[in-house]
């Protein structure tokens, strides 16, 4: 009786995986109809915007940082087909483009690769053998962890021994932990103390985290609290939360304080909050103020919100006003001072108007368009424009998106235009992406094309990988690399069963 129940049972959970199956196989097919594309136009298409990536990796006379790019693509995709090409390209004249291919088929993991990467470890620039040794210990070459190991400790210089402590870090190798510590406690380059400590965050080495703590804490070294900051993030627990509120504390530099503040937000751990309330009731000065009323925010404690929202209306020309306004943006009361906010963007200060306009595009109110339209059209000052277009493609309406266009061709500055394109990639509705094709068939310029395709690319919608295609052929390489990244982004996120399919059949 048992066996037959568990029969039963077996028979109904393979009849449900089929049900799952076919109906995903259905939607897929529903998707692929209304959007017109199907299996083979998606491999076709897969296989043409490979042809102009390889090409563009093989192409010498080819500025460096396009080919970098290029190679720096194909080994986030892992394109197995991809590693003849970046094999060649361990040949380019340009460093930075050989440091890219040799990252790239470390991360691919194709053995094929093993013997020219050997070979350039042997011949290579110190500065290319590290990242070689990387990529050999990924491709099962163990013993070149030893030897990254053994160039940690006796490179010649803090710059190798540096990229020999992150090397250790990507790799999880934790039998490096002790030579790791040696290098952060005794190295006489901050650079490599400093890369050994977040190599020793990633690998989880909680022995170490007490002295990265210390060393934020006491160190004057801005660039060095920058590092710690980030590998106790890396720790992210409540000891690390304790360590980044002292040296918020104790610290001078604003930057780094304001860093402690993002690294507490990103643990979501601490008590830092009470502090925080009473400096801004209490502290007069002005950075301190300032830096209250933001991480109220960042840290988001809700008790915050009444003593915010006094600061926020108790002197319109204080900065910390704006601050108050952006701490309450984070904790969800953003629409609640808009208005306000609003009759700020008339302020006869520009950085005030500059900075109400930067926390109206982290609140997004679509009743604010026509006050940020009046902003975008007439005013004279640059900083506000970019400000302005920034907010308005954090607002997903069609009037917001028929603000930024209508101001495109108005625009005088570029970064304006530069900044208005970008907006409209980042606003999910069809109008957006009808006016990114428009300004894509008109522009002259590359780094407009540039933007209007990522925008395009980001879009989810099928339809544009025809779009996306017509520039595979253009004269511009920066344009064609654009056009092929993105059809490969378009595909795998507009449908990842998509993608899947074009794998398939390959």
């Amino acid at each position: 009786m048992k066996r037959g129940c568990i029969e039963v049972k077996e028979r109904y959970r393979i009849s449900s995986v089929t049900l799952v199956r076919w109906t995903c196989v259905l939607l897929l097919c529903a998707g692929l109809w209304a959007c017109g594309v199907d299996r083979k136009d998606v491999a076709e298409l897969e296989d043409e915007a490979l042809t102009v990536l390889l090409d563009l990796l093989r192409n010498r006379p080819l500025k460096g940082a396009v080919a970098g790019e290029v190679a720096k693509v194909l080994g986030e995709m892992g394109r197995a087909d991809a590693v003849p090409a970046l094999i060649e390209a361990l040949e380019y004249p340009e460093g930075f483009v050989v440091f890219k291919a040799i990252a790239a088929l470390g991360e691919i993991g194709d053995p094929r690769a093993v013997e020219p990467l050997e070979r350039h470890f042997q011949e290579g620039k110190p500065y290319l053998q590290v990242e070689a040794a990387l990529a050999l210990a990924r491709l099962g070459r163990t013993a070149r962890v030893g030897w990254i190991v053994e160039t940690l400790q006796k490179g010649e210089m803090g710059i190798l021994r540096s990229n020999a402590a992150a090397a250790l870090g990507r790799l999880g190798a934790s039998s490096a932990i002790p030579a790791l510590r040696r290098t952060f406690q005794k190295d006489p380059e901050p650079i490599a103390r400093s890369t050994a400590a977040l190599a020793l965050a990633r690998l989880g080495d909680r022995e170490s985290l007490p002295a990265v703590g210390q060393t934020l804490v006491q160190t004057k070294d801005v660039s060095i609290c920058m590092v710690m900051i980030e590998a106790l993030e890396t720790f992210g627990d409540s000891i690390s939360a304790s360590y980044l509120e002292a040296a918020f504390q104790t610290q001078k530099a604003y930057n780094v304080r304001m860093r402690c503040l993002q690294g507490l937000g990103k643990i979501g751990i601490g008590t830092i909050g009470p502090y925080l309330q009473d400096v801004l009731s209490r502290d007069t000065n002005m950075a301190n103020q300032m830096l209250a009323t933001e991480g109220l925010g960042i840290v988001r404690d809700s008790t915050a919100v009444p003593l915010l929202r006094t600061v926020f209306r108790s002197n319109p020309d204080q900065p910390s006003r704006v601050g108050a306004a952006r701490a309450l943006a984070m904790l969800g009361y953003g629409r609640e001072v808009s208005p306000e906010l609003e009759a700020d963007l008339a302020h006869q200060n520009e950085s005030f108007r500059v900075r109400a306009a930067e926390v109206l595009a982290l609140i997004g109110d679509e009743r604010r368009v026509f006050a940020l339209k009046e902003g975008l059209l007439w005013s004279g000052s640059v900083a506000l424009q970019r400000a302005v277009a920034k907010a308005l493609g954090s607002i997903e309406s069609p009037d917001a998106v028929e603000a930024l266009t209508e101001a495109y061709p108005r625009a005088e500055a570029f970064d304006v235009k530069m900044d208005i394109v970008e907006a409209l990639g980042g606003v999910p509705l069809p109008e957006a992406h009808k006016a990114l094709e428009r300004i894509l068939k008109r522009a002259e310029y590359t780094e407009i094309q540039v933007l209007a395709l990522r925008g395009l690319s980001r879009s989810k919608d099928l339809d544009l990988l025809r779009v996306l295609e017509r520039y595979l052929k253009d004269r511009k390489p920066e344009v064609r690399f654009q056009a092929a990244v993105g059809i490969f982004r378009l595909i795998r996120e507009g449908s990842p069963g998509l993608a899947d399919a074009g794998d398939a059949d390959r």
